[in-house]
């Protein structure tokens, strides 16, 4: 519609034809978040860790875009990850009392100044939390941990049909997702 499209980049199989696009996307992720060198450190780490970074453009215009990780819940690794070091133990319990085996984990995201809310009438971060949701039920991953933008941790599950509660998210996710030029990788080792 318009121009707009998502794209879910790999980074460990980028094609060529998706280099330039990458490094805008990482340029301005550092860009956004250097507010001192050890922040945009961490920044950069996080970024280059990222299994997908899932892009919304309009033409070639970044309009937004999300880091997402699976992490593989059998390994005692993964729970000494940060995102699950600093759950609430009650939080801890929920994610291990639906003995899953993949976590697929929405981590930060950036929307463009000249895209934010009160620009325009879509909320592009809850577009980016439908498409994480989205893929999540496409993909091997059992659950999706997400952060509000309050850092409050949520707990997603797959879903068959999954629906949104604003329309205009919904009617996004609905634009964006059929239209998706890579398809969801195979997590690591887990099929």
């Amino acid at each position: 519609m318009l121009g707009f499209k998502y794209l879910l980049l790999n980074p460990r199989s980028l094609p060529q034809t998706h280099v330039e696009l990458f490094n805008r996307v990482y340029d301005q992720w550092i860009q956004a978040s250097s507010e001192t060198p050890e922040q945009s450190d961490k920044k950069s780490e996080d970024f280059l860790h990222c299994d997908q970074v899932g892009v919304i453009l309009c033409h070639n215009e970044i309009v937004g875009f999300h880091l997402l990780s699976y992490v593989d819940l059998r390994l005692k690794s993964s729970w000494q990850h940060q995102s699950l070091k600093n759950l609430s133990q009650l939080e801890h319990l929920q994610l291990q009392s639906q003995t899953p085996q993949t976590l697929l984990r929405q981590g930060s995201f950036f929307i463009a100044p000249e895209w934010r809310t009160e620009l325009h009438e879509v909320n592009w971060t809850e577009v980016l939390l439908g498409l994480s949701l989205k893929l999540l039920d496409d993909s091997t991953a059992d659950l999706m941990l997400s952060f509000s933008t309050t850092d409050e941790v949520i707990i997603h599950t797959k879903e068959i049909q999954r629906r949104f509660p604003d329309h205009n998210t919904s009617r996004w996710v609905q634009i964006l997702w059929p239209f998706s030029e890579i398809k969801p990788v195979k997590t690591h080792s887990v099929q």
